[in-house]
């Protein structure tokens, strides 16, 4: 038993960690296309 909740809770805080680190992803690439169309209108 204390085995099936143990798998269960690696598996929710993976999960969880993949969601924090993709939507840090999303934000940064974001970010970097901002200041990449910034530069290229000052060109």
């Amino acid at each position: 038993m204390r085995l099936i909740f143990l798998a269960l809770f690696v598996i929710l805080g993976a999960n969880l960690m993949i969601e924090m680190l993709d939507s840090n992803m999303t934000q940064i690439l974001e970010e970097r296309k901002q200041t990449i169309e910034r530069i290229q209108k000052h060109m």
